[in-house]
């Protein structure tokens, strides 16, 4: 299948669960089910473990290379 098709396939789910209510239900279901699972806590566990470990904070630049801007010469 095409990019083109899947995105428009993509965007036509997207409006039609939208118009309906359905997205908002089921991001609703999606986040009570992540949490239910303790997928949630076992994620900001394994985040302060990570950050702990480093002996200084990461900076903004340093956790997401891709926040700055591309350089010119």
């Amino acid at each position: 299948m095409s990019t083109v098709t899947n995105d428009h396939i993509r965007s036509n789910l997207h409006r039609e669960l939208v118009e309906s209510g359905k997205r908002d239900q089921l991001v609703e279901l999606l986040r009570a089910r992540l949490i239910e699972s303790g997928w949630r806590d076992e994620l900001k566990t394994y985040t302060k473990e990570k950050i702990q470990a480093r002996e200084k904070m990461p900076s903004v630049d340093e956790a997401h290379p891709r926040s700055q801007p591309p350089r010119t010469v």
